[in-house]
């Protein structure tokens, strides 16, 4: 018998220790979208969502590997500020997507996510362009549905790299967003742009649907390595787009980040449909 108990104690403690994992556990989804518009669901069963249920959660800088970029603030203050006014949804400005075990989602070039090794294993082309969506932790999630949010839309702005995908060397920048780039060396270039993130979570905090929509390219710039893609943008890009950077293809010439924003809301959830897809946990 003495010899059982530290046994029993150990296999005890190895069981708490595997439970802890799996609440603290998170899983990573990469999806594949090669043409505009860039978005995608995640669940497989539809229901109508009311908009009363939805809020909206401040906007934030883009979660990532290369930080975040401090002369994106004005821009992100901008789009929070038109959010406020336009908005019919129920703003939530103290809830934040943070802390251990939060969701994220991003959108670019595969070359932004993973090596020529990793492509080829998961069966991508250099040139295709994806989300990656990490759900939360359990832990977290437990956490998110305590403070009872409901239906949230969560955007972040953010630095991305694009490439062309065909030998005309233009870009798809977004819905209805094309750039011709005469001016790039090869389709291999990695273009910095600058565009927004957005994510619908449901009750739990977990991503249901996600869109992105890219506004601006750092012309002339082709990147040799991720790590320049940091100190790409500028305060002076930022001020171009808020005060100068305009969509010559509408009417009135609209600021290009303001088209994108009206896209990426009514993208992630439809103006005239608020039905999107959602699968029980």
């Amino acid at each position: 018998m003495n010899r059982i108990l530290p046994f029993l104690a150990g296999f005890w403690c190895f069981l708490i220790s595997c439970a802890g994992f799996v609440e603290t556990m998170q899983t990573a989804d990469w999806k594949t979208v090669n043409s505009a518009p860039f978005y995608r669901d995640l669940t497989e069963h539809d229901i109508i969502i009311p908009r009363t249920e939805l809020s909206l959660l401040p906007v934030s800088l883009q979660k990532g590997h290369h930080g975040h970029i401090a002369s994106l603030i004005p821009l992100l203050e901008a789009i929070q500020s038109r959010l406020d006014i336009n908005s019919p949804y129920t703003r939530l400005p103290y809830v934040t997507v943070d802390g251990t075990g939060s969701p994220e989602a991003a959108f670019g070039n595969v070359s932004m996510f993973a090596d020529e090794n990793k492509c080829r294993e998961k069966g991508l082309k250099k040139t295709d362009h994806i989300f990656v969506i990490t759900q939360p932790s359990r832990r977290w999630q437990a956490r998110w549905a305590a403070r009872n949010t409901g239906y949230a839309i969560w955007i972040q702005v953010g630095v991305s790299v694009y490439k062309s995908r065909s030998d005309r060397r233009e870009i798809q920048l977004g819905t209805g967003y094309r750039m011709r780039v005469p001016w790039l060396p090869s389709q291999d270039c990695q273009v910095p742009v600058v565009q927004i993130v957005g994510a619908v979570l449901n009750p739990h905090g977990r991503i249901i649907r996600v869109g992105a929509e890219a506004f601006y390219l750092d012309e002339g710039t082709c990147l040799n390595t991720l790590q320049e893609l940091a100190e790409c943008i500028e305060y002076k890009d930022v001020f171009h787009i808020l005060t100068e950077h305009r969509r010559k293809d509408r009417v009135r010439y609209p600021m290009a980040w303001q088209v994108a924003l009206d896209h990426l809301m009514n993208g992630l959830v439809p103006a005239n449909s608020p039905q999107i897809r959602h699968s029980a946990l």
